[in-house]
């Protein structure tokens, strides 16, 4: 979704070359799985080696989380809360910078305006990871 119109839109831009990863192909050199194998990562960023900048596309959506299914959301921490820092982490190391996309699905909407340095106020599953 986010991920696939991330990648159209910034392959179109003169001047940038642009990869993306996917789950659809695990016999393709850019497949890969958070959910899997992170590691796998990591040989993509060193074996393909230059990238400037990683942009995290990655993330389970609130219609995908079952709150009274402990595997779903286990799945949506790993994907949504440990997995940008893994991201940060791994990318620090080569150099690269990270990019990580939020929704406004952390706040509840009480308030009139929110900003980026607003706390956290959601209540949810989706919203606290």
């Amino acid at each position: 979704m986010l991920g696939h119109m991330v990648l159209d839109v910034l392959s179109e831009t003169p001047g940038l070359v642009v990869e993306g990863t996917h789950r659809s192909n695990p016999s393709d050199s850019l497949y890969f799985d958070a959910e899997i194998e992170v590691t796998r990562l990591e040989e993509i960023l060193r074996s393909r080696g230059g990238y400037q900048y990683v942009i995290n596309c990655i993330g389970v959506t609130k219609t995908e989380i079952n709150e009274t299914n402990s595997r779903s959301v286990r799945r949506a921490i790993l994907l949504n809360a440990l997995f940008p820092h893994y991201l940060a982490d791994l990318v620090r190391k080569t150099g690269a910078r990270a990019f990580q996309i939020s929704t406004d699905g952390v706040f509840e909407g009480r308030a009139q305006r929110y900003f980026e340095d607003s706390p956290r106020d959601c209540t949810d599953a989706y919203g606290k990871t």
